[in-house]
């Protein structure tokens, strides 16, 4: 149904994404989250605290049913226990401003992680998909995401 690998990127992004800042792009030479390079990398920088986010364009499953997404990750984690910051995959139905999370960790070390999230609620709907960083970036090193996948299971 929806795939992205990253492989065909020509720009700092898929064509149809949007960030709503700088700190998102793709890495054309990295591959920590074991799969093939490139992947999409979120950077740290200076100590800002916001909500720095990732999505995808609009995903039409008007025609699917039982909806899961699957991706691999990375956490470079910078400081350790302290639990300063949120990693999570919001969606936002079309035609609503809103974004609704539907998976969130708040990572202490480094993970590297195969993620499986259950979308049927949004089966029969078109949304967007959205990788999300909130806290404060002095937190963290960078996040890798590669091979998503949303399909019907």
């Amino acid at each position: 149904m929806f795939e992205e690998d990253f492989s065909n990127v020509s720009d700092i992004l898929p064509a149809g994404w949007s960030r709503n800042n700088n700190r998102w792009s793709v890495d054309i030479a990295s591959n920590y989250t074991g799969g093939e390079s490139p992947e999409l990398k979120f950077v740290d920088g200076r100590s800002d605290t916001g909500e720095f986010r990732v999505s995808t364009d609009y995903i039409d499953a008007s025609q699917a049913s039982n909806l899961q997404l699957k991706f691999k990750h990375f956490v470079n984690d910078y400081y350790g226990s302290n639990v300063s910051y949120t990693l999570s995959v919001q969606i936002q139905r079309e035609g609503e401003d809103t974004w609704q999370t539907e998976w969130f960790i708040q990572p202490t070390s480094n993970i590297f992680d195969t993620v499986i999230v259950d979308l049927n609620a949004f089966s029969g709907k078109r949304f967007k998909i959205a990788w999300a960083f909130g806290g404060s970036t002095y937190y963290i090193n960078r996040w890798y995401i590669d091979d998503i996948v949303l399909e019907q299971i």
